[in-house]
């Protein structure tokens, strides 16, 4: 079989893939949206983490046998503070609760987000908004959609007219965190889950966040022009 073939066939497995884990981030997003509503209140470390795991578990009640169906072999990362190069072979980078924190205060900006890497490249990632009913999807090669549509990159020309936005550093991190080069993906300026970087009104033109260079992150795939991915977020919220 030519390469042009293998690549064609491996393209089109992808896609129906992305159909897939869409429908399981979208029903896990699902049911955190059956939870939400009034404040969740808590009074101690341990009655906060107690809640953040509570939603967890729901989301990935869902998520975790729908994607293994899927790719069986595949290994788990859930931990949205791990990073370094994963080992080879197929890894789901999952965040069953995005914005956790802003879910428990209830906070609009929260989401469900499944990324597949393989062998330390991304291959497809799908971020779902259940409240707005979003879902933005991207997939190597083909580019990335909302619900459907093509995103493509802002059309200003001009820093001077436009917002560009960053989010603060972990208490760990050195000075040169914040610096462009060391950054691997859009986020949002007040360290909430969803990043600013989307297409559109209300949208923030550009973003970068600060990642070390010692821990780098995998990027959600784009196209060529390196589309955004992910929607407006509201400043002031507070981060999972």
């Amino acid at each position: 079989m030519s390469e042009t073939l293998q690549a064609t066939d491996v393209t089109v497995s992808d896609a129906h893939l992305l159909d897939r884990t869409a429908a399981a981030v979208r029903e896990a997003g699902s049911a955190l949206r059956e939870r939400f509503g009034e404040v969740v209140p808590y009074q101690t470390r341990d009655e906060l983490m107690s809640a953040l795991a509570a939603n967890d578990d729901t989301a990935l009640g869902i998520l975790r046998p729908r994607l293994t169906s899927l790719r069986p072999d595949a290994g788990w990362v859930e931990d949205e503070l791990d990073g370094g190069a994963l080992p080879p072979g197929e890894w789901w980078v999952v965040d069953p609760a995005e914005g956790n924190v802003n879910h428990l205060h209830a906070l609009p900006e929260w989401a469900v987000t499944a990324t597949l890497v393989r062998d330390n490249q991304p291959v497809l990632t799908v971020v779902h908004l259940p409240l707005t009913g979003e879902t933005y999807t991207a997939l190597t090669g083909a580019g990335a959609h909302l619900d459907g549509r093509p995103l493509h990159v802002s059309r200003a020309a001009d820093l001077g007219l436009s917002i560009v936005a960053t989010s603060q550093a972990r208490p760990d991190e050195d000075e040169n965190v914040g610096s462009p080069e060391h950054c691997s993906s859009p986020r949002p300026a007040d360290g909430s889950p969803t990043p600013r970087a989307a297409p559109g009104p209300r949208r923030a033109p550009a973003s970068w966040p600060p990642h070390p260079a010692s821990t780098p992150r995998p990027s959600p795939p784009s196209h060529a022009d390196r589309t955004p991915l992910h929607p407006h977020t509201r400043q002031g919220t507070t981060p999972s």
